[in-house]
């Protein structure tokens, strides 16, 4: 069996897909009766063409294609389109090749039986709370109730994500792109300066003997300085994702040490696990195969320890609300909110309320960040600009007034 490369027209786009095959006939069959789109031309693909199709083919669904996915069936099958059909339409219009692959190999499965949660496991994080809320949105029969649910869970988590990255990057790339030109500065432009500034013959101001030494140390060890920063940064990132005590230290820092990074973190932590728990308490799984389900998506080991103690305690015979209490995540009017659920029976609608809470502050919170952290950035690069300038023409004003 070899790889084909099939040409289709459908609608007058025209459209490449790669499939397995006995030969060019039967490669073309199967994209028309798989696909439903008219195939026009299959070739073999050559070994190169099918080793660098096979590593983009490989790459897993990202979020936001999987939300779209997911949009573009659900309108389909309210339209009264069968779920194979409405996967046929999605890749139709897909641009992205993993995309289409991913989108292939799920109808090939279908048409030998298998279900769509599974098949998107093997597409995107078999861990994902998605998959969960898809497997009983099959067993319950009503797959399109649920993914309408999915949708808005995931379109809320898109857009909180947005929100956070937004105010962390923001600040860290202005910093980052002000120092490299401080930098740059200093390489290239003050040692012609300094060239000048020496010529003169006069005793320099202090400034500019700092930016002139500053100047001089950069230009003999920066590169030594910018691998070693590398070699750091490499180690820590290798460190961090094999050692889990490491990672667990480290989490543990960022999520209580830094001050307005953790509180964002903790803000964003916290909605993320109550809308989670809400909506799978409303898909009908219980409290604690809900918990395990956040754990296990859960990439963040603080967070995961706190989790795990919360389970522990919930199987031991605690409420939702005490467990939650015990593990210290929780502010104790949001526990309070949890507990008068619980006693009226109405535990997801007061999960969906401290979601809300939560995702109100973590806007907040983003909100304050930007008003304090712009006008700081501003009077940081004030003063690196004020100080170059200094150091500058501080000896150029002292020759002047000494001639």
């Amino acid at each position: 069996m070899a790889q084909f490369k099939v040409k289709t027209k459908d609608n007058g786009s025209k459209k490449t897909i790669i499939v397995n095959a006995e030969n060019k006939i039967q490669a073309m069959s199967i994209v028309e009766k798989e696909y439903g789109i008219i195939p026009i031309d299959a070739k073999v693909l050559d070994k190169k063409h099918i080793s660098i199709s096979s590593i983009k083919k490989y790459k897993k669904l990202k979020f936001r294609d999987v939300l779209y996915i997911f949009q573009e069936i659900h309108i389909l099958i309210v339209s009264g389109i069968s779920l194979k059909d409405a996967i046929s339409e999605v890749l139709k219009t897909s641009e992205q090749d993993y995309v289409q692959s991913a989108l292939s190999k799920i109808i090939s499965g279908l048409n030998k039986g298998k279900t769509f949660s599974s098949l998107m496991a093997e597409h995107y994080d078999k861990q994902s709370i998605v998959i969960s809320i898809l497997k009983v949105g099959e067993k319950g029969g009503d797959l399109n109730k649920i993914l309408d649910v999915i949708i808005t869970y995931l379109e809320d988590a898109d857009k909180n994500i947005s929100s956070v990255v937004k105010a962390l990057s923001y600040p860290f790339i202005l910093v980052i792109f002000t120092i490299m030109a401080f930098v740059l500065l200093l390489s290239f432009v003050v040692p012609q300066f300094a060239d000048i500034f020496k010529s003169f013959g006069h005793d320099l101001p202090i400034y500019t003997k700092i930016l002139i030494r500053t100047s001089e140390f950069i230009r003999e060890y920066g590169v030594y300085i910018f691998l070693g920063l590398v070699s750091s940064l490499v180690l820590f990132f290798y460190r961090y994702k094999t050692n889990k005590i490491f990672k667990l230290s480290i989490d543990t820092i960022l999520m209580t040490k830094i001050y307005i990074l953790s509180t964002t973190l903790k803000l964003n932590a916290m909605y993320k696990i109550t809308s989670s728990l809400e909506i799978l308490l409303y898909a009908g799984i219980n409290v604690v195969d809900s918990l395990n389900m956040i754990l296990e998506s859960t990439t963040n080991e603080y967070i995961r320890e706190k989790l795990k103690q919360s389970i522990v305690h919930i199987k031991n015979g605690k409420t939702l609300a005490n467990a939650l209490r015990e593990g210290g995540l929780f502010k104790s009017s949001t526990i309070r909110l949890i507990f008068a659920g619980e006693n009226v029976g109405q535990t997801p609608e007061m999960i969906k309320r401290v979601a809300q809470i939560y995702r109100r502050d973590l806007n907040n919170y983003i909100g304050l960040i930007s008003k304090l952290v712009e006008p700081f950035l501003l009077i940081f690069i004030s003063a690196m600009v004020l100080f170059i300038a200094l150091s500058i023409f501080m000896p150029i004003w002292s020759l002047s007034s000494g001639i």
